[in-house]
């Protein structure tokens, strides 16, 4: 008679490869708890203002005629130019007073220099007031660059935008609009003096992440909690094909 030896290469294979596949598996679970705690920690910090960066040249981080990008929403910029058409944008919510106010919105039209376009943008510069100042010289403008807005708060006419949004100026002759606008948080003539206005805050605009912070939390839990249990199995196995063949013995 033939007989298998206790230990062939045959039955230490069926022990190995259950083993080896809930390794993968384990390891598999144990990484995407560590992705959705990288997406928590996304969403944690995507509810708090980042730390400030360097004021830097519009033109740096915006192309006139293309989309804004996301890594240059939020930045302090910097232009100089000339405005050249005055409007104003009413129910704008001041969400730091909570009230609705109008905005002095102009037109900056920024010349070509040392290679980057000649191109012009939004600048808020403040709440709007009975009487306007006359602004023909140069400007440097500072402040924060944001997306345009995507719905209306008001109805438009020549002088007054419905929304912070450069494509309402589109007719406009020789222009080329920078996407998004800026609220101004200081203003200077080209030789350094001040220029004054009834200036509205400038907050970064926080960008929400999908999901939600405790609900990423709760899938780490529920994948590592899937990673111990699947390499538990194996071992499990045995212990129970063994107490089944001492309990058979036994009898």
């Amino acid at each position: 008679m033939t007989t298998t030896k206790k230990n062939s290469p045959l039955k230490r294979l069926g022990y190995l490869l259950p083993l080896i596949v809930a390794i993968g598996l384990s390891v598999t679970a144990y990484e995407l708890g560590i992705w959705q705690l990288h997406r928590a920690q996304a969403v944690h910090n995507a509810a708090k203002p980042q730390p400030e960066k360097p004021i830097v040249s519009l033109a740096s981080v915006a192309i006139p005629g293309t989309d804004l990008s996301g890594l240059a929403i939020n930045h302090l910029v910097r232009a100089t130019g000339t405005y050249t058409h005055t409007f104003t944008a009413p129910n704008q919510e001041l969400k730091s007073k909570k009230e609705v106010v109008t905005y002095e919105v102009r037109l900056l039209h920024i010349g070509a220099t040392a290679g980057d376009k000649a191109g012009d943008i939004l600048v808020v510069r403040g709440l709007a007031g009975i009487d306007q100042q006359t602004l023909t010289d140069p400007v440097v403008v500072t402040g924060r660059l944001y997306p345009r807005q995507p719905s209306d708060h008001t109805t438009g006419s020549a002088t007054t935008l419905s929304r912070l949004d450069p494509s309402l100026l589109a007719g406009l002759p020789n222009v080329s609009l920078y996407d998004g606008y800026i609220i101004a948080t200081d203003e200077a003539t080209e030789y350094g003096q001040s220029i004054s206005a009834d200036r509205v805050p400038a907050p970064q605009l926080l960008q929400p992440a999908a999901g939600f912070y405790w609900q990423h939390i709760s899938y780490v839990v529920v994948w590592w909690l899937l990673a111990v249990l699947v390499l538990f199995l194996p071992f499990y196995t045995r212990i129970r094909d063994r107490r089944s063949v001492t309990a058979t013995h036994q009898e």
